[in-house]
């Protein structure tokens, strides 16, 4: 799993520091970096409000294969559950508060 965020979109605005300081920093450009490459709610949702989408999450290998829809699972709304998960396949995965 990578988190990058786009050096050619992102405007410095300080969304992502904010939500999730413990992943994001500023560079000496006044950029968003990644400091801290593990994937937590506040990731997901830095990723989301980010105004000019220069967060990207990639390789999220979960697809529900364990987990079963917990709190550390992040595979969004393309659940790939077993049918006797109980988020229906409408995921989310507790990615959201």
């Amino acid at each position: 799993m990578t988190i990058k965020v786009d050096q050619n979109k992102c405007i410095g605005c300080g969304a992502c520091v904010a939500i999730a300081p413990n992943t994001f920093d500023f560079n000496e450009d006044g950029l968003s970096t990644v400091i801290n490459d593990e994937l937590t709610n506040e990731v997901k949702e830095a990723e989301e409000a980010c105004p000019v989408f220069a967060i990207d999450i990639s390789g999220d290998d979960c697809c529900c294969n364990d987990c079963c829809c917990g709190d550390d699972c992040c595979c969004d709304d393309d659940c790939c559950c077993e049918e006797d998960c109980s988020c229906d396949h409408e995921c989310s995965c507790g990615c959201q508060d």
